[in-house]
């Protein structure tokens, strides 16, 4: 799995992270590994303890390949 990030803007105690993400896995009887790669976003707040929680996770996947 390899994220890359794009931006970080935060505001108080809310902030944004848009990033993009690669990943390779292999399914169960497959000798073939997939990929799967896009973009998305992670909401995080700012908790009363001083770290930051992700509360919301929004995913784009990016389409696959033609197939050929």
């Amino acid at each position: 799995y390899e994220l890359t990030v794009d931006e970080i803007v935060g505001c108080g105690d809310m902030a944004y992270v848009r990033m993009g993400f690669l990943m390779t896995y292999m399914l169960p009887g497959q000798t073939e590994p997939n990929s799967d790669s896009g973009r998305g976003y992670h909401l995080l707040r700012k908790q009363p303890d001083g770290t930051w929680l992700v509360t919301h996770d929004f995913i784009h996947y990016d389409p696959p390949p033609p197939a050929g």
